[in-house]
């Protein structure tokens, strides 16, 4: 059962206060509560040698967009090279579009976006494909357009993949990929 105690001066406790009756606080008579900015400042340590960072990221971001495109005669896969990010950038890939023709009967399988940082590195992302109305001259259709989320670290390639089921005949494919350049901070 708690005890209660009166204590003045330094006081050690172990285990759990309670604190009871608190009084209420009282202002005067037409008294102004609030943050007074001539009263209120920040002061920083630095020196004009070493400089507090400022940035402004809302205008410090540039639109960005490229596209690529490739035809394969004999082969089902295709790898283009987008964009390489530019350094002291991050692109933030915001939107992309892909299209596949292909020869009748024939259909694209994987259409990927790759951040590659090295030979043997990189994060790849599939894309929904979406088969479209045949081409006026017969060839298959297909379309990826995605809002999507995608990051590249600076140096980093941006390239597309593109597989179709055969090899047999020509096809073309092209993507486009819009988003911002963020100053790498």
């Amino acid at each position: 059962m708690p005890v209660p105690t009166a204590a003045q001066g330094t006081t050690t406790i172990a285990g759990s206060v309670n604190v009871a009756n608190t009084p209420a606080v009282t202002f005067a008579s037409g008294a102004t509560i609030g943050i007074s900015p001539a009263s209120n400042t920040v002061q920083l340590a630095n020196t004009t040698a070493n400089p507090v960072p400022v940035f402004n990221l809302g205008d410090a971001l540039q639109p960005f967009q490229a596209a690529a495109n490739s035809t394969q005669s004999g082969y089902n896969v295709s790898v283009v090279d987008i964009a390489t990010v530019p350094a002291g950038y991050r692109l933030a890939i915001e939107f992309v579009s892909m299209v596949g023709q292909v020869p009748p009967t024939q259909h694209v399988e994987i259409l990927q976006i790759t951040t590659v940082t090295d030979p043997f590195g990189g994060v790849s992302h599939d894309l929904l494909v979406n088969a479209q109305p045949a081409a006026v001259i017969g060839d298959a259709l297909f379309r990826a357009s995605q809002e999507v989320k995608l990051y590249a670290n600076p140096g980093t390639t941006v390239r597309a993949l593109f597989r179709r089921n055969s090899s047999a005949g020509d096809a073309t494919f092209g993507v486009t990929i819009s988003g911002r350049l963020v100053p790498v901070v």
